[in-house]
């Protein structure tokens, strides 16, 4: 019965200590530069309003592939993706989505999907990458790619409406045209 008692103790100690000191190592690293704090394997780009922690490997000229983390990870957790990636030829870039990881966190605690967008979108600029394969995990996946998506389809769509919209529309009105004279002519 005596060991039963010990056993509790410990379990007790250590179901206070173990957190104590995740909270205690997090809060060192929310005090530190994250410049400082951040792992020499990344580096710190330009990214919309925020500069973002990013992790990269493989060919700068390769296609590129960004990574997207979720919730309450960083661009770490992508590490064995960016490796084999890099492998197979691709650039692939995992980034720190903030509140996450070593990227900045943005004034006014902007962390809504068209502001995740936006700052992916410049990522991409910043990267001079035009086009990209995204991939996301939770967080980092569906209202991220959703924005970013309507931001890069925006000009596209507008070139191709601008293309085809006008003989359409002239296709339109003369079909209308055709069945009023057939219409007239009591055809």
């Amino acid at each position: 019965m005596r060991w039963v008692f010990r056993f509790l103790i410990l379990a007790v100690i250590v179901a206070l200590v173990v957190p104590a000191a995740f909270v205690a190592l997090a809060a060192r690293r929310e005090r530190d530069h994250a410049a400082v704090a951040a792992p020499k394997t990344g580096r710190f780009v330009t990214a919309g309003d925020v500069q973002m922690f990013v992790q990269e490997a493989g060919p700068l000229n390769g296609p590129v592939v960004v990574l997207m983390h979720g919730t309450g990870a960083w661009s770490e957790t992508w590490r064995a993706t960016l490796d084999a990636l890099a492998a197979a030829g691709w650039r692939a870039v995992a980034i720190d989505l903030p509140p996450f990881g070593y990227s900045e966190r943005p004034r006014g605690s902007r962390y809504a999907k068209a502001d995740q967008g936006a700052r992916i979108v410049g990522l991409l600029k910043t990267l001079d990458a035009p086009s990209a394969v995204l991939v996301g995990h939770s967080f980092g996946g569906g209202p991220t790619v959703e924005d970013i998506l309507k931001d890069l389809l925006r000009p596209l769509l507008r070139d191709w409406l601008d293309q085809n919209l006008p003989p359409m529309v002239e296709r339109m009105v003369q079909r209308e045209i055709e069945k009023m004279v057939r219409r007239a002519q009591g055809g």
